[in-house]
């Protein structure tokens, strides 16, 4: 009796197993399937910043450094700046940095939001391709990044007032990514630097000029990476509804188990 009673929990607890993987495989494709071999991220990259011709490199750097970690796919960024650099100065840069976090959300959502209405164009159903004719199915997958410089006032060290002090100001990068085919949505801000620094004459700012691409690249690859796990992953949703169908899916085993030990 006891050899029969321990071959049917072997054969519960291998059927449990098998259903939580084919479970967490459909979970995850559901939510957002993972990027394939043959697909291409397509970055549409807004900003409004001027003189910084070399940001949609950087964003390329950043991005595909981390898509090389899945061994699937390829990124290529698409820069979307309608404002003409022909007729700027030598060495003019500007930030337009915006006042405060709350404003500087407001103007890269509206950013994204045009990216999307110019740009996006929803994936056709049903499309097909015959492998004898040696064609790849290509997988073309728009998603929208706007990254917008804020002007973010720190809590002073000093200041029992409460007062706004210059000293406290920082610079921080606020940067969007929206995947708007798999409904996924993503934000981050950067490191912050003092912006006083930017008062430093061009001549003499090449090391925070290197300060400033560190940082960016940094605050790239963290939503890059953010998007790539959810893709590959499921993310943090595809884990909460594993682990819910888990919950479910132990408390059915365990009611048969009770059922199979009743006389």
């Amino acid at each position: 009796m006891k050899n029969l009673q321990s071959l049917v929990n072997k054969e519960n607890i291998e059927k449990l197993g098998n259903e939580l993987r084919n479970l967490t495989q459909t979970i995850m494709e559901t939510v957002a399937p993972p990027i394939s071999e043959h697909e291409v991220v397509e970055v549409w990259l807004s900003h409004d910043m001027v003189g910084y011709s070399g940001l949609e490199a950087l964003v390329y750097r950043s991005f595909a450094r981390i898509m090389e970690y899945t061994e699937t796919g390829q990124v290529i960024v698409r820069g979307t700046s309608e404002k003409s650099t022909a007729n700027e100065a030598p060495n003019v840069q500007e930030l337009n940095m915006c006042e405060g976090l709350v404003e500087g959300t407001k103007l890269t959502k509206a950013n994204i939001d045009h990216l999307v209405k110019t740009y996006y164009t929803p994936p056709k159903s049903g499309t097909t391709f015959t492998p004898q004719s040696g064609a790849v199915p290509v997988i073309n997958c728009p998603v929208f990044m706007a990254i917008q410089p804020v002007k973010y006032a720190m809590p002073s060290w000093g200041n029992d007032s409460g007062e706004d002090d210059e000293e406290t100001h920082q610079l921080v990068y606020l940067i969007l990514l929206y995947d708007p085919t798999h409904q996924l949505k993503f934000k981050t801000l950067s490191q912050t630097m003092p912006l006083s620094w930017l008062d430093v004459p061009y001549e003499e700012n090449e090391w925070i000029e290197d300060k400033m691409v560190e940082t960016l690249q940094m605050a790239v690859r963290t939503i890059a990476q953010d998007y790539v796990w959810t893709r590959m992953t499921g993310g943090h949703q595809a884990m909460q509804a594993t682990a819910n169908e888990v919950n479910k899916s132990s408390e059915t085993q365990e009611a048969s188990l009770k059922t199979e030990k009743e006389p």
